[in-house]
């Protein structure tokens, strides 16, 4: 952890001028511990911040971003330690960073980012329209193989779960009602139902899959 902590100010601080709409990008060398937690025993929570720099329709905006992460090893301590989008790489002498990778920032795992997200970043631009194209395709081949589990008769909800699915990112990339729908029902409920149900499976499916919608 030492070695990545003496190289992180050797990378750039400039903005990413270059950035596209709606992307961000970690200035990894503005790091800043939030709590002291190097003498404690794993595990333990270690909360930082860090500066992205994000492109919106306001364009250029620079974000403090607090996170906050549960380590139980040296290994955690190396790869979640880090800002968003930071590339951590394993070498001869342990772990080193190898620069930053601009991630969209409706994906963004801190509330100060997504923050920018929602007032900011439009949802009609090629990034969002791509990710429900994939999500629309992962979907498609999930529900082939809750088809196949649901022909029999005890996992029937299987089956109840993929039509389900169809129907939900049917229209897209262009008609999200529908996903927009049953996001707002699963963010309304809160916890997810039952495994062992068709809705459980459709909700936790949504969940993992179409984060950049919640």
């Amino acid at each position: 952890m030492k070695k990545i902590v003496c190289l992180v100010g050797l990378l750039s601080s400039a903005p990413a001028l270059s950035l596209d709409y709606g992307m961000c990008e970690a200035n990894v060398s503005s790091k800043q511990y939030l709590n002291d937690v190097f003498s404690q025993a794993y595990p333990k929570t270690v909360q930082f911040k860090c500066l992205y720099d994000c492109m919106g329709s306001a364009g250029l905006q620079r974000i403090w971003g607090n996170s906050a992460v549960t380590i139980r090893n040296e290994r955690d301590d190396a790869i979640k330690t880090v800002c968003q989008g930071a590339i951590v790489k394993r070498t001869s002498w342990g772990w080193d960073y190898a620069g930053a990778k601009p991630f969209y920032a409706h994906l963004a795992e801190t509330e100060q980012v997504k923050d920018f997200a929602r007032n900011w970043v439009d949802r009609d631009n090629a990034t969002e329209r791509a990710l429900l194209v994939q999500l629309q395709s992962k979907a498609f081949e999930v529900a082939q193989m809750y088809f196949k589990v649901g022909a029999r008769e005890e996992f029937r909800y299987y089956q109840e779960a993929g039509v389900a699915m169809y129907q939900v990112v049917a229209g897209l990339p262009d008609d999200t009602q529908e996903l927009d729908q049953l996001i707002e029902t699963i963010t309304w409920e809160g916890k997810l139902p039952d495994m062992d149900t068709s809705q459980g499976l459709l909700h936790s499916f949504i969940k993992s899959e179409a984060k950049f919608r919640f």
